[in-house]
């Protein structure tokens, strides 16, 4: 429960007195966020998210490693080495999903269509006032579409990339791997449950971690050919409005169709392992979405 979990986040508060003791307080910072990424009964994703961003010190990692003791035993150092990579791989990945969430509740406030309902009423005007205040609503509206476009684009872009880091993380994503893992002492029975550990928290958020991106990617696109589909209400064309937002290619939605494009052959490389992480379905299932996002792709082009 949450009082319980506060409580397992404030008693890491002992052993940030001393500096000598950070290194500890990182190894046990990483068996808290291991059980709250593991758990399956409850989220635990904003408590997790939580821990780093508000409870532990900006710079605790760094300093867990750098004041170690001088006459610390070499195993420990090592551990301590290796709860610091295994520390910034979460916090890389905890820091994508919140600007995911971030991004999920901008677009869901953000309308495709700008509302006219304040607008001047011009059919009851000559030709000529009606011209006028034609041009009026015209500005008003692209003052107000641009606003919703520069607000939901601010949120995807942030959100892919800090996505995309988590995928690209050098030598793969929490990879445990023998050949280029995280680990200097893989035979004690420590080492063996945190890699266990690991390795399921890879196949459970990492493959999240790729769905989101796609999610981003592709609703960002349906978001924006709906809104240029609102161009012809103010006798305005697509290219009109595209030209007025400067003609930066995030704003089409070609250009997150090709961000869902390049999903693929990222999870398949080897540079970063994603696709072991995957199961026959997870893998069945990433390659349905794709699909329907190529055929959309092709619907808009």
């Amino acid at each position: 429960n949450e009082s319980l979990d506060a409580v397992k986040c404030n008693s890491l508060e002992w052993l940030l007195q001393y500096e000598e003791h950070f290194g500890d307080a990182l190894i046990c910072t990483n068996i808290l966020l291991r059980d709250f990424l593991l758990n399956e009964d409850e989220d635990k994703m904003d408590v997790a998210m939580d821990l780093i961003n508000h409870i532990l010190p900006e710079d605790f990692v760094d300093r867990a490693v750098q004041t170690l003791p001088e006459d610390m035993e070499q195993d420990h150092v090592s551990r301590v080495n290796d709860a610091h990579s295994e520390y910034l791989a979460y916090k890389k990945y905890l820091n994508a999903y919140g600007s995911f969430q971030i991004w999920k509740e901008v677009l869901k406030g953000t309308p495709t269509l700008v509302d006219r309902s304040e607008f001047v009423d011009t059919s009851t005007l000559n030709a000529i006032e009606g011209g006028i205040a034609d041009q009026a609503v015209r500005r008003t509206w692209l003052k107000e579409k641009k606003q919703c476009f520069e607000k939901c684009l601010t949120a995807a872009i942030s959100a892919r990339g800090a996505l995309h880091k988590v995928l690209t993380h050098p030598g793969g994503w929490l990879c445990t791997d023998d050949d280029e893992g995280i680990s200097s002492h893989p035979g004690d029975d420590e080492e063996l449950t945190r890699r266990a550990e690991m390795n399921k928290i890879r196949s459970r958020h990492l493959v999240l971690a790729v769905n989101l991106y796609h999610l981003v990617c592709s609703e960002t696109a349906s978001w924006i050919s709906q809104s240029l589909d609102d161009t012809g209400s103010v006798g305005l064309s697509r290219d009109d409005l595209l030209s007025y937002l400067n003609g930066d290619a995030s704003n089409t939605e070609m250009f997150w169709y090709e961000q869902c494009d390049e999903l693929l052959p990222l999870v398949a490389s080897d540079t970063f392992g994603i696709f072991r992480a995957f199961s026959p379905l997870d893998l069945k299932d990433l390659l349905s979405k794709i699909g329907e996002t190529a055929v959309a792709e092709l619907m808009n082009g």
